[in-house]
């Protein structure tokens, strides 16, 4: 069966790569990148070179023989990503965009497949204008839109822009639809998911892992363990398929001062108290025991209306302190009181609470608050030991994890679903679908930047299914 060449640009440690090799119909030849650390990863795992090249620099002569018939690639994302809080249309890296469709004006392959962040398609209406110009101009018909790792098998909410284009003359290119529960025949045809991946499904073969030492282990990914049981689901036998040890199975745990706010978190919950729904938990119900009625209060309090201009020290945007003498007054107005029974403090009224100064001030004594003075006025915040800051989400056995980033196997970030450390390497790597074959080189954080970096393997392979029909010029619909 005939097997269609393909380079990927930006190949990293090779998720995309990964994916369409899974597929049987597709020869990667080439990978470039310029992370040396990340292509040790990639030609230990992958049949075709990995080279470190820059492409912002011309296009290797080789590959404009026509040969190559497919094109994917990653185009670094952090100029377009929400992750990183501060997204600039004029970021120099949001240019490897069009580097990437340079490559592909010169190489003329017969398909083309693009993955970003879904950042990249409202950065700016101009900027995906240009896009669509620059692929049109090279001979291609572009689609585009956003989709979720989840719907192909991944045990994971991972919104990713996905661009697909053909040469002008071959079919319309549209994208996959999801293939969980209905066809998701990915890896038989006899044998089908019939719902969507959870967390615990993925990684509860896993044995306990190594607990990485920050002092003493500088290279240790190739530490190996056995498999605590035989596999328990599809999902698993498909991670285990050419397997007999876990590698990358590292885990950090967390320092003392943070370990009794990581005790304290329910599977499912993150420690955030600025923030108000089903999958947070706030410092006054986390640590209940921890402090009087009113002390709690005082929490919610500062927690709910921190960001409200009528509460604020300051007349500027974004949320502030609340001085002292309106965290008092407050909590005795109708409307707040009634906002607080909403949440549970419903014995404010029952059992006539008054608020004392010294019930704010002992929790700045015992580190609960920060002060900021103005004026004479005193004034407090939550702080991080508070869960001013969104850390510590514990894991959900009976859920999807939402994205692995690169930052999320400190021990302040992810955690596993019942025990009381940060997510392993190899967990992390099964969340991203990455088969437990493909075996990660470098130190812990380098690994955890090719991980969380990566494109899930099972969601390229969903791809690279759905782009046969381009190719073969099917006319039945691709799913």
């Amino acid at each position: 069966m005939k097997k269609y060449r393909t380079i990927d640009l930006f190949c990293g440690a090779g998720g995309f790569s990964k994916g369409f090799e899974m597929s049987g119909r597709f020869e990667i030849v080439k990978g470039y990148d310029n992370n040396e650390e990340a292509l040790k990863t990639y030609n230990n795992n992958h049949q075709g070179e990995g080279l470190n090249y820059d492409v912002t620099q011309e296009v290797p002569e080789e590959l404009k023989d026509g040969s190559i018939e497919v094109v994917i690639g990653s185009p670094p994302c952090q100029g377009f990503s929400d992750a990183i809080g501060n997204r600039k249309l004029d970021d120099e890296r949001n240019g490897l965009v069009f580097h990437f469709i340079r490559w592909v004006s010169e190489i003329q392959p017969k398909v083309v497949v693009m993955e970003n962040v879904e950042g990249m398609l409202t950065i700016d209406k101009h900027f995906i204008t240009e896009v669509e110009k620059e692929y049109d101009k090279a001979g291609y018909k572009l689609n585009y839109d956003t989709v979720n790792s989840m719907d192909f098998g991944v045990p994971q909410k991972r919104n990713r822009a996905i661009f697909i284009a053909t040469q002008k003359g071959m079919p319309y290119p549209t994208l996959p639809d999801s293939i969980v529960g209905k066809q998701l025949n990915l890896f038989t045809k006899d044998k089908l998911f019939d719902s969507y991946i959870t967390v615990g499904q993925a990684i509860s073969d896993l044995p306990s892992p190594y607990i990485y030492d920050d002092e003493k282990d500088k290279n240790n990914d190739k530490v190996s363990l056995p498999y605590k049981c035989v596999y328990q689901n599809e999902y698993q036998n498909i991670m285990r398929k050419n397997s007999n040890e876990v590698y990358n199975h590292i885990a950090k745990i967390p320092k003392k001062k943070d370990l009794f706010i990581v005790e304290n978190i329910p599977e499912g919950k993150m420690y955030r108290s600025t923030r108000f729904g089903k999958k947070y938990i706030g410092v006054w119900d986390l640590f209940k025991d921890e402090f009087t009625y009113e002390q709690r209060i005082i929490l919610w309090f500062i927690a709910r209306h921190r960001g409200r201009k009528a509460y604020k020290l300051e007349d500027k945007s974004g949320p502030d302190y609340i001085p002292e003498n309106k965290i008092i007054d407050s909590l005795k107005r109708e409307e707040v009181v009634k906002e607080a029974i909403e949440y549970g403090f419903e014995s404010l009224i029952e059992n006539k609470v008054n608020i004392a100064i010294d019930d704010i001030r002992s929790l700045k004594e015992n580190g609960w608050l920060r002060t900021k003075e103005k004026a004479d006025i005193i004034a407090y915040d939550l702080n991080t030991k508070s869960g001013v800051r969104p850390r510590y989400m514990r894991l959900n056995t009976k859920e999807q994890s939402n994205t692995i980033l690169t930052a999320d196997f400190d021990a302040r970030e992810k955690l596993h679903p019942f025990e009381n450390r940060g997510l392993s390497l190899r967990e992390g790597a099964r969340i991203q679908s990455f088969p437990d074959d493909f075996i990660f080189e470098g130190d812990f954080d380098a690994i955890a930047r090719q991980i969380g970096n990566a494109v899930p393997p099972l969601m390229s392979r969903a791809i690279a299914e759905h782009i046969l029909t381009f190719l073969e010029d099917k006319k039945e619909k691709a799913v």
